[in-house]
């Protein structure tokens, strides 16, 4: 391996780190990550596989010249093998190996020759996903080239992670101000003060378990001295 083409890649993974640490929105930072990881690899394409441990499985956020969203079990195909054994898989003929998915290539219309492909794991070794490139366009994966894939998607594996737990923090904070506007549109359903009728007492009060609810109440009087009494209750939200 040419000492200068080890000095580049490691210049260029620097620069990459530096661009995965400053970016903070999650689609920005894959699309990021696929772009970077593909020129880097010298590949065709690139594909990054999220885990989504809700349905155990694993789906592509962003594959490149594609928008149709892919979903894959865990344990199925190459990402799925990756993502549950933590292993690097290297592979020079995709169809002679029995683990790849052939399915993807027909969804997509694209022909998969070479294959390296990574898990995405945090300093816990929690996995948060699969990086996959396709197709070396100047023969196949090799040793080194697992090595600095790996590298890379060990700094990826950390700035994803970081970008989830952002937005799920936004994500938590909108619900909070939406369910806060939920509250004040319900109380202000709820009567101000309460009639005043000779010889009864009349109080009302209402208090949710949670944030807001569903529940609804008010005071009619009528012309002939009656009293009219609304009651609503909302099951479940």
């Amino acid at each position: 391996m040419d000492i200068e083409k080890k000095v580049q890649d490691l210049t260029n993974l620097l620069e990459i780190t530096k661009a995965l640490t400053a970016e903070k929105d999650l689609d920005s930072l894959l699309t990021l990550i696929i772009d970077k990881t593909t020129a880097v690899m010298n590949a065709e394409r690139s594909s990054l596989f999220l885990v989504d441990y809700k349905t155990n499985e694993l789906w592509s956020k962003i594959a490149q010249q594609e928008t149709k969203e892919i979903r894959v079990p865990m344990g199925v195909g190459i990402v799925g093998f990756v993502a549950n054994t933590k292993e690097i898989v290297n592979i020079e003929d995709a169809y002679k190996d029995p683990r790849f998915n052939k399915e993807i290539d027909k969804i997509t219309g694209y022909h998969t020759k070479t294959i390296l492909c990574v898990p995405l794991l945090t300093h816990e070794g929690k996995v948060v996903g699969v990086l996959q490139v396709i197709n070396k366009k100047d023969g196949v994966f090799s040793p080194y080239d697992e090595s600095l894939l790996m590298a890379f998607a060990n700094h990826a594996a950390i700035s994803i992670d970081n970008a989830q737990l952002i937005e799920h923090y936004l994500e938590k904070e909108k619900m909070k101000q939406c369910l806060k506007i939920a509250k004040d549109i319900q109380e202000g359903f709820l009567p101000k003060e309460v009639p005043q009728i000779p010889g009864l007492d009349i109080h009302g009060w209402g208090l949710s378990c949670e944030e807001t609810g569903g529940d609804y109440y008010d005071f009619i009087p009528f012309p002939d001295g009656k009293l009219g009494l609304v009651i609503g209750d909302v099951a479940g939200h």
